[in-house]
């Protein structure tokens, strides 16, 4: 915020909104023409359809970059006064079905029902988010379940449920950085692995640790144990509030819709990659660019 805060970001509006379109409009027709000829890789199947990353590492990769695409428009909308993009929405839409994630298709259910709305109430009533987070829940429940309490050889659940052994076994501080969920235990297998019988699962053996950095908590409280995670919970909610302060002139909608990101990280951390891979770096550039963006408009206001 203090490196970019004089930089005027509002003569970039037409260019996100091309540069988002470009996105949509592109990876709309690589699908359509892999239909026909099939040039794709698949990732997997869900819902009963192919699953594609489109040139992305992973599908809540390019998940992701579809919502946050989304919600910068709806920012755009909200902050200019202007009609929500809604075929842009459903467009993109379609694109987070194909992706195949079962908690990026629920948040961005619950995004478009808040499009949806926003133009027409002064306030979100609080049984309308309880509404939204048992469509969210409902959506999700059955990947949460797979993760939590389902398959004991499903990586990323081990992870988790062995991640809490650990941080028992060395309450407070857990195992150290390095030591277990983490790209560094990954690279020098960790002995952690084989201490916890988890160097027999597929995808966390010594030769294929491919999945040894899926969840972002499983490291949090294997390598900085309970007292860690504490630590890092108050820093989220700081950072939350240190955003809402910056934003406290705001309209509650927009506020909303600025954090929505992060929140989103935030809540599909437990069970997926977002966190851990280099996505975060999307999620950070999108909300500081709508704060810049906010404070130069604002600006420009006061001044007229």
């Amino acid at each position: 915020m203090y490196v970019f805060e004089n930089i005027d970001l509002t003569s970039t509006k037409k260019l996100m909104i091309r540069i988002s379109w470009l996105f949509t409009m592109i990876c709309g027709l690589m699908y359509l023409v892999n239909l026909v000829v099939p040039f794709l890789q698949s990732f997997d199947t869900r819902f009963g359809i192919a699953t594609y990353s489109f040139g992305f590492g992973h599908p809540a990769q390019f998940a992701l970059t579809a919502i946050v695409f989304s919600v910068l428009r709806i920012f755009f909308s909200l902050k200019d006064s202007e009609r929500m993009p809604y075929i842009y929405l459903i467009l993109n839409f379609g694109l987070v079905f194909v992706a195949g994630r079962s908690t990026s298709i629920g948040f961005y259910l619950c995004l478009l029902i808040l499009a949806i709305i926003f133009p027409y109430v002064k306030r979100i009533p609080i049984s309308f988010v309880v509404v939204l987070g048992i469509v969210f829940l409902w959506l999700s429940w059955g990947r949460i379940m797979s993760q939590f309490m389902g398959d004991p050889d499903e990586a990323r659940g081990l992870l988790l449920r062995t991640s809490i052994k650990i941080a028992q076994d060395n309450f407070p501080f857990g195992a150290g950085l390095g030591m277990f969920g983490s790209n560094a235990a990954r690279v020098h297998y960790s002995p952690y692995f084989s201490k916890y019988n988890l160097d027999g699962v597929w995808g966390l053996t010594k030769e294929n640790p491919h999945f040894a950095t899926d969840s972002y908590w499983a490291m949090i409280i294997g390598e900085l144990g309970f007292l860690g995670v504490i630590c890092m919970l108050i820093l989220f909610g700081l950072v939350i509030a240190g955003i809402s302060m910056h934003l406290k002139n705001e309209k509650p909608f927009t506020k909303v819709i600025v954090l929505l990101p992060f929140i989103y990280a935030l809540l599909t951390s437990p069970v997926d990659t977002v966190m851990v891979s280099k996505s975060i770096i999307i999620v950070m550039f999108a909300i500081l660019y709508m704060c810049l963006y906010i404070k130069k408009t604002n600006e420009k206001r006061e001044e007229t």
